[in-house]
């Protein structure tokens, strides 16, 4: 029908996806509706395929930076349940002038695992791949989840945080003493400690990636084991003495690569863990923070 409702709450909850339906509709002057940049958007190709043949390791995701196939993205093959896999690709949507779709076929699904298996789901989304925007909270507002671009920038995962996030927000609401942006501020805080820090981490880290060229990209992996970046190799984004030794073996320039790499990590885990304990203090930090990731872009 055409007919308008209107409804009344003490607080709202914007889980509306990636339009953040309220989120971006409240007005421009407030922390929360600070909007994501078309370059921190990703468009993505993906299809739910059921193996022939199930022989893809279940215990790994796995996540290919190749300049050849996605300039400015990576493809996927992630693991789901007995033999059914998601497998896709995806780039930032302001470097995309190519068939996204076309690639995949042309060079992600020519994979033997992939022969004879069976499209169960496939279709295109967007994706947020931002850092954390800081702030997700007004008085009688919270957003969460990709309305609020809680994507890991990195590798694209959106339902953990979503859920996590999700649970934050009942918590933070059921122990409110009131619903103003005082009161619901321990959201913020509290998302930041379990997922914000970490998302701002691996947003650095995939910049780092997609600022090499392919010919430093292969070098800097030939340092990890089986040519593949682990995350085990970075415990908590510190370089281990291993580590440190082996891309010193490999030649100056791969060593000079991850501790540079480990010195924006560090710089970005810092600032994220002064994350403030009142509104009072949050344009003092958000300007650090944007000071910070223009320098760094």
């Amino acid at each position: 029908t055409n007919s308008e409702v209107k409804f009344y709450a003490k607080v709202v909850i914007d889980a509306s996806g990636i339009n953040g339906a309220i989120r971006r509709n409240l007005p421009k002057d407030w922390w929360v509706s600070k909007p994501i940049k078309r370059y921190n958007l990703a468009l993505c190709y993906r299809e739910i395929r059921k193996l022939k043949r199930s022989n893809v390791d279940k215990e790994y995701c796995n996540v290919f930076y190749d300049r050849k196939v996605v300039p400015s993205g990576y493809y996927w093959v992630f693991p789901k349940k007995d033999d059914l896999v998601n497998v896709g690709l995806g780039a930032r949507i302001a470097t995309i002038n190519y068939d996204l779709k076309e690639r995949f076929y042309k060079h992600v699904i020519t994979d033997p695992i992939f022969n004879e298996s069976e499209i169960l789901a496939k279709g295109f989304g967007i994706v947020p791949t931002n850092p954390p925007l800081g702030c997700f909270t007004a008085s009688g507002f919270i957003v969460i989840g990709d309305a609020a671009g809680q994507v890991n920038p990195f590798i694209g995962e959106g339902i953990r945080p979503s859920i996590i996030s999700a649970y934050i927000a009942a918590e933070t609401v059921a122990e409110a003493k009131g619903f103003d942006q005082d009161h619901l501020w321990s959201y913020n805080i509290d998302f930041m400690k379990k997922l914000g820090t970490k998302h701002a981490m691996f947003a650095a880290f995939g910049s780092f990636f997609e600022r090499l060229d392919y010919e430093e990209v292969k070098p800097l992996l030939s340092v990890f084991e089986g040519g593949t970046y682990n995350f085990g190799d970075f415990e908590d984004f510190n370089i281990s003495l291993l580590l440190t030794l082996k891309a010193f073996l490999k030649g100056f320039k791969q060593i000079k690569s991850i501790q540079k790499e480990a010195s924006i990590i560090k710089s970005v885990r810092s600032i994220c863990r002064d994350y403030p304990n009142s509104p009072k203090n949050f344009l003092e930090w958000q300007d650090k923070v944007e000071r910070f990731w223009k320098g760094y872009h």
